[in-house]
């Protein structure tokens, strides 16, 4: 019997197994491995149960249902059926300001990892080594005022890293777009505000200062790619899968968040899959509770001028517990 085109969500929400998930339409792409249909965007009644399609299936058949629905967003929340759990509804952040099950065992994380660096290791022009080549240029020229040429040149790697990294598939708006739509990203990555973001550790992702200019950070580029993408389909609504993996792959100050690396830290309950400062909080916490193993793992694979930033680890880690979920 062939499995219906949406098994991958059910799958996806049942290894979840959270009292509420929060996914972008990009998000549900993605697991899907394909792009919504046209009434997914337009019509509320596609996402509700119906005799003439099986989508809903998918979240009720893995034991949720719809809290909210924002088809201007683009975004939809699923609350587990019977969980009780309060919302900040202003930033639709969960109320946890910790998250106390810390279940997983480190040297299982460290294990991961090094599963990951095998794929690194094992081929000079492998697909992974996008984000080094990436994040090796953006430092190189950290400190420099830069030139015209120098614009144009990190737009390029940004651009080359973003499509390796799977941004340049599907239904995505950068499709339609030449490198050079990332020109006033790099701009605004090189304002001074942002320096202290470089690479930054984990101890410093605790301070709130450091945590709000993450964010600030995150706005100011969703509002630039909004722009950009205004006159492709009108929304007004990018993923945090672009923005997450747009800090990753040039400050390294923030993992990123998709669905493999979702799946990863909602699998061992170290932080919440949803993109917002107690996340990002409660995975420097796990770091520096595990700081010593963590890093002597990261200062012995830094090498050729380029130094892994603590955040890099958790993101190597938590996506391949994650992909290795997906993957039995």
């Amino acid at each position: 019997m062939k499995e219906y085109k949406f098994l991958p969500l059910e799958k996806y929400l049942k290894n979840c197994n959270d009292e509420l998930i929060e996914l972008n339409f990009d998000d549900i792409e993605e697991i899907l491995g394909q792009a919504l249909s046209d009434s997914a965007y337009k019509y509320r009644a596609y996402w509700f149960l119906s005799k003439t399609h099986t989508f809903p299936n998918s979240w009720l058949n893995a034991g949720y249902r719809i809290e909210e629905l924002d088809l201007q967003e683009q975004r939809v929340l699923y609350r587990k059926r019977g969980a009780k759990i309060e919302v900040n509804k202003e930033n639709k952040e969960i109320k946890k300001s910790e998250v106390k099950n810390d279940s997983l065992n480190i040297e299982f994380a460290i294990s991961e990892i090094n599963k990951y660096m095998a794929e690194i290791n094992g081929d000079e022009n492998a697909r992974y080594l996008s984000w080094e080549h990436c994040y090796k240029q953006f430092g190189l020229l950290k400190y420099k005022e830069l030139t015209e040429q120098e614009v144009d040149f990190l737009s390029l790697h940004l651009a080359f890293y973003l499509a390796s990294w799977g941004m340049y598939r599907g239904s995505s708006f950068l499709l339609q777009k030449d490198y050079k739509v990332h020109k006033d990203t790099i701009l605004e990555l090189f304002k001074e505000e942002y320096k202290v973001l470089w690479g930054i550790s984990c101890e410093e992702l605790l301070k709130e200062d450091n945590l709000n200019l993450i964010f600030k950070l995150s706005n100011k580029l969703e509002e630039i790619y909004v722009e950009k993408r205004k006159n492709i389909d009108g929304y007004k609504k990018v993923s945090e899968i672009l923005i997450t993996k747009i800090l990753m792959g040039t400050l390294g100050c923030v993992p990123a968040y998709d669905r493999y690396f979702k799946a990863g830290v909602r699998k061992y309950r170290v932080a919440s899959g949803t993109y917002n400062q107690n996340s990002v909080y409660n995975l420097a916490r796990f770091y520096e509770g595990h700081k010593e193993k963590f890093e002597k793992y990261r200062l012995n694979i830094s090498k050729d001028n380029i130094e892994y930033p603590q955040m890099k680890i958790l993101d190597m880690c938590f996506w391949q517990i994650g992909y290795d979920l997906e993957s039995f």
